[in-house]
């Protein structure tokens, strides 16, 4: 009984110093624009991470600026490490591969890349021009433009793509169009990319676009019922979010809803429909992992531990008060969040969870990686190592022990209700851990 009482203290991961730290969010960092040619008004556009600790953040300032910035430490301090001196050509997303390719694109065909995680970058030109709405790249080789000819509704966009690493860039016919044009584009890892269409003038539909090899071909699903009034988000291949809402005709005021897919855009499921007003929409979504979750509004923040299923509003955050809300949100870890303001606000703001300098590790464990997550009725598990485990245990969300059983390479979790868990692996010598969602 002693052995199963020590693995609840695996849920903690970490012991605390008694020093009476409080989980709390603070503001941590502001851009400056002291130095700035072009004014003093941020707007920030994105936030990304590759690893967890060198953190990039892009902003337009006086709104046709780019200026970037920089975290090593986590995003408790930040250095700007780019300045457009030029005649300033607006910046619309950032976005950082797997490799650690980082790059944002501009106005008039211009675009700027960097290998070394935001520390120097490059500028580099597409001949034709056109503004370069969304770059990414999957490698050092391959990656894709979305370019915008009209930058208003009725929006017109093109796709080009590159394998030679930007040196020379062509056309490619992209997805199927059914509307007028794509808007929203993302790119995911191992070739694959997702392009939503964001007029619903045919039949008050979106359509989802999706190609898992370098948009050489496409698979076309019918979007959600009703065209959400705001942008998407995927952690991976399968689970995804877009955020949006339906005119209620109140001042100000749509409901603002959440939808979400576990099945790659083929069916999607509304997970928070909740009417804000006024003038409170959901506009970022960020996950750590395949179950914890954070979303900013306007005004509040969104918290949730079960893979998006449920949402919470983060009390801690609406008790600060702040003078602007979060534009993007990135979440590092399920203690760790950070956002960016509003606007014209320079703030840069930080949930911190757990004491950073009061960490230590209680417990030899391994984290462990848990497919398909979420899952129905068989959960496999992938080891870092040739570690033999015994036994596997599953608690919920509360800590009480509901499964426990010889391991075997796999858990069947059938019987369990729809829910949240975690799971241990035993052995004398070593535990691992994981977090599962059964649907």
């Amino acid at each position: 009984m002693l052995k199963y009482i020590s693995f609840l203290f695996v849920f903690t991961f970490c012991s605390i110093a008694a020093n009476a730290f409080k989980p709390n969010w603070a503001i941590v960092d502001s851009l400056d624009t002291s130095e700035s040619k072009w004014g003093t008004p941020v707007t920030f556009i994105n936030v990304k991470t590759a690893n967890g600790k060198d953190i990039i953040a892009l902003a337009n300032v006086a709104f046709i600026a780019p200026h970037i910035i920089k975290s090593t430490d986590g995003g408790f301090t930040w250095e700007i490490k780019f300045r457009f001196e030029e005649e300033p050509k607006k910046a619309f997303n950032l976005n950082i591969s797997e490799s650690g390719l980082a790059s944002f694109g501009c106005e008039d065909g211009i675009y700027f890349v960097s290998s070394d995680l935001g520390e120097t970058w490059e500028k580099k030109e597409i001949d034709n021009k056109i503004t370069v709405g969304f770059i990414g790249f999957w490698d050092y080789d391959i990656g894709m433009v979305q370019q915008m000819t009209n930058l208003s509704p009725p929006f017109k966009t093109i796709l080009n793509k590159t394998t030679d690493g930007g040196n020379s860039w062509f056309e490619i016919d992209g997805p199927p169009i059914i509307n007028v044009s794509l808007y929203y584009f993302l790119i995911l890892e191992s070739g694959i990319c997702l392009a939503i269409e964001v007029d619903n003038s045919v039949d008050n539909k979106y359509y989802f676009h999706k190609s898992t090899d370098y948009g050489e071909t496409w698979t076309t699903y019918a979007g959600p019922e009703v065209p959400p009034f705001g942008d998407f988000y995927f952690y991976n291949e399968n689970l995804g979010f877009c955020l949006g809402g339906e005119d209620l005709n109140l001042p100000g005021g749509e409901s603002k809803l959440i939808r979400r897919t576990s099945d790659g855009g083929k069916t999607w499921t509304r997970v928070l429909d909740t009417v804000f007003t006024p003038n409170n929409p959901v506009v970022s979504i960020h996950f750590s992992d395949s179950l914890n979750g954070a979303a900013s509004t306007m005004k509040d923040v969104l918290r949730t531990h079960d893979g998006g299923l449920t949402w919470y509003v983060d009390s801690l955050y609406k008790s600060m008060k702040f003078p602007a809300g979060i534009t993007e949100i990135l979440m590092l870890d399920k203690d760790n969040i950070l956002g960016v303001a509003f606007n014209a606000y320079k703030y840069i703001y930080r949930y911190t969870g757990v004491d950073p300098s009061s960490v230590s590790q209680s417990f030899p464990i391994t984290q462990l990686k848990l497919f398909p997550n979420p899952t129905h009725e068989l959960l496999q598990i992938e080891l870092a190592d040739a570690h033999n485990y015994d036994e596997y245990l599953i608690y919920d969300a509360k800590g009480a022990l509901l499964q426990k059983s010889l391991f075997t390479g796999e858990v069947p979790i059938g019987n369990l209700p729809t829910g949240a868990y975690y799971l241990l692996l035993y052995s004398p010598t070593r535990t691992g851990y994981g977090q599962f969602v059964k649907e």
